[in-house]
């Protein structure tokens, strides 16, 4: 599986939905919300991951996980807040784009990794490199290109930005499984190794 803006943006609009939050504009905002997160995510993610296992070089595969939505709410609101967001559906439409998007990021990932220094083992992580201005650039981008606009607008996806690449980085945990061609046998056993690898969130 890969991360998929369109998806994303489906699910923004089916939690916003749940919550009330219906109108003419929103699958445009959300189209625009889901796109603008994915794809800046994409473009700017790396993994470091520290490693145990065997000698000598491996690839690594796995998954990306600990995004909770309701610690990815509590990061967004007060910065909407600060942002000047305020109003009865503010919490309602911050717990769909968040719930949303930690529910997609979650599930939809695929981890590749490249390890010098491990053959066979596994590798544990953190997700790094989002900038909050990237995020928030490529969101505004996607909001023009679906005509949509409005004089909170751009405060409001700064916040969005700042509070996710905040706490992705801050609680998203990687997990690769190394496999590739270990080392020669030393006394009947495979030599053990350690290290880093590096890699992206697919």
């Amino acid at each position: 599986m890969a991360l998929n803006g369109a998806q994303l943006g489906n699910l923004i609009l089916s939690q916003s939905s749940a919550r009330g939050i219906v109108g003419s504009e929103m699958p445009r905002f959300s189209l625009a919300m889901g796109m603008g997160i994915v794809e800046s995510f994409l473009e700017m993610n790396k993994v470091n991951t520290i490693d145990t296992g065997v000698m000598t070089v491996g690839k690594g595969t796995g998954k990306m996980s600990g995004i909770i939505p309701s610690g990815l709410t509590q990061v967004v609101v007060p910065l909407l807040m600060g942002n000047g967001i305020l109003g009865t559906r503010m919490k309602g439409l911050a717990e769909a784009v968040c719930y949303a998007t930690a529910m997609h990021l979650n599930s939809a990932n695929t981890v590749e990794t490249t390890h010098s220094t491990v053959a066979l083992g596994s590798g544990v992580g953190k997700v790094l490199n989002l900038i909050p201005s990237k995020m928030e650039s490529r969101i505004m981008q996607k909001m023009s290109g679906q005509n949509y606009n409005g004089i909170m607008l751009n405060p409001l996806v700064r916040a969005f930005s700042m509070g996710f690449c905040q706490n992705i980085m801050a609680t998203a945990i990687v997990n690769v499984v190394i496999s590739g061609s270990p080392a020669p046998l030393i006394a009947g056993s495979p030599v053990p190794s350690g290290g880093s690898g590096v890699g992206k969130v697919l």
